[in-house]
């Protein structure tokens, strides 16, 4: 406690300009450090010891404007034993604002680069990003800086003074205050003699401030939030809390139990360490944040910041922990590093259980492409790569950053064997250096997916002609690259097992009747039918296109309030499931339970495929007996599923009346085998039938323990995107 205290005042002194104060302080501080022997906390206390006298020196040489002091006693810390990853980055963050000072900007930015890659969070600071802004004049020489300077929130910071804190108002006293200061010339980073680009601390809420625009801000560790030059509250990259708009609706995946939970304990643990950034908030600013995140409130009474964090994050179940993560990676509201964003996709991505795609047949198709056919639109390629692999080099050392060496990085390499000379490589060897053939199946085929997209190709007859190349190795491995939709007219092609069904689309949809709808062409040229009954309302017609990636319940709420003209999105929802509700048969408990245990499952998401209820397969004007032998049998289906890549599953809840007579007495051969070729039908017709027998759902408790652990395998297997 007493070496902190005395190094913390020498910084306190340096701040002041007051050498000699700050050589007598941190001698007694290094004192202490040489007693103790080694880093310690004793009895919980704040850790100190020799690395930390070494880092309270490099930040206190570059307040004096010794770059040159302040890297030499960076030589001397071993970042292994900082107790914490934050701790790292800070040091890296320091050695990044000394050679700032010193006029080194590539050495300043694979600081700041490995910085980011032991702490994202900590990249988010003030001074980081105000470093961040001036490194962009020099993008030509720093490749990957631009994408940098997005993650830390850099590209609108202005220089060479971040802002205030959006967060507090500055009071009377505080405005006084500091103009007498600035009429002094004592606000830090605007004196003749401070360092060229410091900054001035910003108030936040929380014990852990003094004041605001006060002489000193510091951590609740002791540790001087000026040390790192960042305010207490620009973990939030300047962004209101409130000024994100997440979904009304968490995606349906996270609302059912996982049928297959390995990785989850991984997938955990990761996300904590990224959620551990949210540390750099007040706690005023951590309740809205866990809500953005989808996180658990806990209140301030509960703790310190970093016990509010682990605690929530802790309390979030395992079934929303993927929505959870994705909010994480979309939507900016915490640093994440590329390599560690990679292994969290793997974990989130394995949960789709992706097809398998050998190796052989990777190596093969790799073999097959021509590599300047894919790489005429360079930026369109490279954003393809930097999404999907990782193009930057691994942590540089002291070493390399202070002889001006810079680790070459893949994206270095891409540019110069791919674009600057044409032929270095082929598309197998680009494949082999992005780690493709070592790569999960879910990477792999996004990365397929990627290279026919309209995002890269610009020419349908080379998407087309590169999909079938592909096809070639792939088919005999099980899987595919099928077009599923379009993309702005051009061709969108997605990666699916061969098993899966190339359906066309459906052209109209009659659902939810009890009765045989009387229909006729108003226009057998196009295709468009009418019904024909006294009350519109008794036979629904859903006519228009189908998405790619299938019926999902917002496209059906949006006809239904556009079809009914509703003025709330809430009323029309209720209404149509009501109107859903009334079609099924009152003496089929089985039916509505599994109607009803589907939306208490599923209902927190639109994004759900919708269950379309008593849908009509068949239609004839005549009826079985009229038709005879040519009758079409089984015209209507029970509940009706169409899903991603034009994927059509039929649910079906047999009674007794399917295979007995009598009233379920006597068995009866001819109505089973009449089930059986129906299903045969449908199968041959591209559909997927599952049956449930009416006695698994006849009570509503059984029905929803049997749709908990079906819908997830039943999704997985049809490859429902779960976001």
């Amino acid at each position: 406690m007493q070496g902190n205290l005395y190094a913390t005042a020498a910084y306190t002194a340096a701040k002041q300009r007051d050498r000699h104060t700050v050589h007598t302080l941190i001698a007694e501080a290094e004192a202490t450090g040489r007693r103790l022997g080694r880093d310690q906390s004793p009895g919980g206390t704040a850790f100190f010891g020799p690395s930390r006298v070494l880092l309270h020196q490099i930040s206190i040489s570059h307040l004096l404007g010794d770059a040159g002091t302040a890297i030499d006693h960076a030589r001397q810390v071993n970042t292994v034993q900082l107790p914490t990853a934050e701790r790292r980055a800070r040091y890296w963050i320091d050695v990044a604002r000394s050679f700032d000072q010193w006029n080194k900007p590539e050495r300043c930015y694979r600081a700041l680069l490995t910085a980011e890659e032991a702490a994202p969070q900590e990249v988010r600071r003030g001074a980081v990003k105000s470093m961040t802004a001036s490194l962009i004049r020099h993008d030509r020489t720093l490749p990957g800086v631009r994408s940098f300077a997005h993650r830390v929130g850099a590209l609108a910071w202005p220089l060479p003074f971040p802002p205030r804190c959006p967060y507090r108002r500055p009071t009377a006293r505080s405005r006084g205050f500091t103009k007498a200061r600035a009429a002094r010339g004592t606000l830090p980073g605007r004196t003749k003699t401070a360092p060229r680009r410091g900054t001035a601390a910003v108030a936040a809420s929380g014990p852990t401030v003094r004041g605001d625009l006060g002489p000193l801000c510091l951590h609740g560790d002791g540790v001087p939030s000026d040390a790192v030059g960042s305010p207490a509250s620009a973990g939030f990259a300047s962004m209101p809390p409130v000024s994100v708009l997440l979904p009304e609706f968490p995606g349906f995946w996270d609302h059912l139990p996982m049928a297959d939970s390995r990785g989850m304990p991984a997938l955990r643990t990761l996300v904590g360490e990224v959620v551990a950034g949210l540390g750099s908030l007040t706690h005023r600013e951590l309740g809205p944040a866990f809500e953005q995140l989808g996180m658990p409130p806990v209140p301030e009474e509960a703790g310190s910041k970093r016990t509010r964090i682990e605690e929530s994050f802790g309390q979030v179940p395992e079934a929303e922990l993927p929505q959870v993560t994705r909010r994480v990676l979309q939507r900016g509201v915490l640093p994440v590093s590329p390599s560690t964003r990679h292994r969290i996709e793997d974990l989130l991505w394995a949960r789709d259980a992706p097809p398998e795609i050998p190796k052989k047949a990777r190596r093969e198709l790799a073999r097959a492409l021509v590599l300047p056919e894919l790489t005429q639109h360079r930026d369109r390629f490279m954003q393809l790569l930097d999404r999907l692999w990782i193009t930057e080099g691994p942590e540089p050392s002291l070493g390399d950053l202070l002889n001006g060496m810079r680790q070459v990085m893949l994206g270095d390499l891409v540019e110069r064997h791919v674009f600057r000379n044409p032929g270095d490589w082929s598309a197998e060897d680009l494949f082999d250096k992005l780690g493709a053939f070592e790569a999960g199946d879910a990477r792999f085929a996004r990365f397929l997916e990627g290279l026919v997209s309209a995002e890269v190709l610009l020419d349908e007859d080379l998407q087309r002609l590169t999909a079938g190349t592909i096809n070639i190795h792939l088919r005999p491995a099980g899987v595919e690259l099928r077009q599923t939709g379009d993309d702005s007219g051009y061709p969108l092609f997605t990666l699916v097992p061969t098993r899966l069904h190339g359906n066309r689309r459906p052209k109209n949809i009659i659902f939810a009747t009890r009765t045989k709808p009387d229909i006729r062409f108003r226009s057998s040229v196009d295709n468009d039918i009418e019904i024909v009954a006294s009350d519109p309302d008794d036979i629904l017609v859903y006519d228009r296109e189908i998405p790619t990636d299938g019926l999902r319940w917002r496209d059906l709420h949006a006809w239904w309030q556009d079809t009914r003209r509703f003025d709330s999105e809430v009323e029309a929802r209720k209404d149509l499931y009501q109107r859903l509700l009334r079609s099924l048969p009152e003496n089929s408990d089985g039916q509505r339970n599994l109607f009803l245990t589907y939306h208490e499952i599923l209902a927190p998401s639109v994004d759900v495929p919708a269950l379309l209820p008593e849908v009509w397969l068949h239609w004839d004007h005549k009826t079985v007996h009229q038709r005879g032998p040519e009758a079409l049998l089984r015209s209507r289906m029970d509940f009706l599923l169409l899903l991603p890549h034009g994927q059509r599953v039929v649910l079906e809840v047999d009674g007794s009346q399917h295979y007995t007579r009598d009233r379920g007495l006597t068995p009866d051969s001819a109505k089973y085998a009449a089930m059986v070729a129906a299903d045969r039908d449908l199968k041959l017709r591209e559909y997927e039938v599952f049956r449930f027998g009416h006695d698994e759902l006849k009570l509503i408790d059984d029905a929803r323990t049997l749709l908990q652990h079906f819908l997830p395998d039943l999704f997985r297997r049809f490859r429902v995107n779960s976001g």
